[in-house]
């Protein structure tokens, strides 16, 4: 068993967190890694490591935070150009 609670599934929501990452880029493979996170999720609750609204929980965690991340990505884009610029000029990059 587990050594924390099981509520929400860590498993599932990194699953879901890469399925949704991949599906924002590619449709086909978004479809295939959503099929193998929910077989994931399926399998938790089979196996009895988890309750059906523990994976459901940890699937939309999963992919609110890559929808998240898909959203303020291009505002924090500017931060790493200057950190290199700044490196640039003291001859650290």
């Amino acid at each position: 068993s587990p050594p924390d609670s099981s509520f929400p599934s860590n498993a599932t929501a990194a699953g879901f967190a890469i399925a949704a990452g991949l599906g924002f880029g590619s449709r086909r493979m978004g479809a295939l890694a959503y099929v193998l996170a929910g077989t994931l999720g399926f399998a938790r609750i089979y196996g009895g490591v988890h309750y059906p609204l523990d994976v459901l929980i940890g699937a939309l965690v999963g992919y609110g935070s890559s929808y998240l991340i898909r959203i303020i990505l291009p505002y924090l884009e500017p931060l790493p150009t200057w950190l290199l610029k700044i490196g640039q000029k003291v001859h650290l990059a």
